[in-house]
């Protein structure tokens, strides 16, 4: 396996929502649970700081590792509805 392959886990994946902070700003996720809040990093920096809520730590392992997927648009079709055999 490469250092660049990763496969995402089915049941543990963290939605960002629709949250926008200014270019420049840190952006901390917590694994467990809290309240999100914008403070600032030590350097003065804005930090937005959120919290997913799980119930244990999920990085403890060294083979998983979070990645940042960014979608630059979503197509979403329409709902097919099931084809019904024609009777006569």
């Amino acid at each position: 396996m490469t250092n660049d392959l990763a496969l995402p886990l089915n049941s543990d994946s963290f939605w960002f929502g629709k949250t926008q902070v200014a270019a420049g700003s840190w952006v901390v996720v917590y694994t467990g649970p809290g309240e999100q809040r914008m403070t600032s990093m030590p350097s003065g920096e804005p930090c937005l700081v959120l919290h997913w809520g799980k119930s244990q730590t999920l990085f403890t392992a060294p083979e998983v590792v979070p990645v940042l997927i960014h979608v630059d648009s979503v197509s979403v079709g329409r709902q097919l509805r099931p084809v019904l055999p024609v009777t006569t």
